[in-house]
């Protein structure tokens, strides 16, 4: 993600638009966005969370993190999910599926991480480098990092 300058998505269905620059914050039809504001989420139960089910059947954890969370969805695309978790629609957006190309989640995540958010690998470190766009990744996207912790927390946990 390190090597993305520069993001634009686009609704074709509404004409809205998110911009973002590195270093210049993130832009949704103009106005500047910030996730992190003091009205967001920061504990799962709180949460509004998106995440991509296709294919893929949830682990106990992420089971349990479900019935925790305030609510959850599968909008079944990540760059819309991901720009939801920027303007405040969804707090989290989940995908562990390991399926996940480049191209659906870069320009999104420097939306998402200008605006203020989170966007790591499922243990909490930095994605890897995007070495081709048909490499597959998973990933957590949050909105603040309490939320975030505490999803990686959630997601990474024991049961005996």
């Amino acid at each position: 993600m390190a090597n993305v300058q520069y993001a634009l998505v686009g609704d074709l269905a509404t004409g809205r638009c998110w911009k973002a620059a590195r270093g210049n914050g993130t832009f949704f039809d103009g106005k500047r966005l910030s996730p992190a504001a003091e009205d967001r989420a920061e504990r799962i139960g709180e949460a509004m969370i998106s995440c991509e089910l296709n294919h893929f059947a949830p682990t106990p954890a992420l089971a349990h993190l479900f019935e925790r969370a305030r609510g959850v969805r599968s909008f079944g695309c990540a760059t819309q999910a991901i720009t939801m978790v920027a303007t405040g629609a969804v707090d989290a957006h989940l995908d562990l599926r390991g399926r996940l190309t480049p191209e659906n989640f870069l320009a999104p995540s420097l939306i998402l991480t200008e605006a203020g958010g989170t966007v790591t690998d499922p243990t909490g470190a930095p994605l890897p480098t995007v070495e081709s766009l048909t490499q597959r990744f998973s990933l957590i996207a949050a909105a603040n990092q309490e939320l975030h912790s505490e999803l990686v927390q959630a997601i990474n946990e024991k049961k005996t």
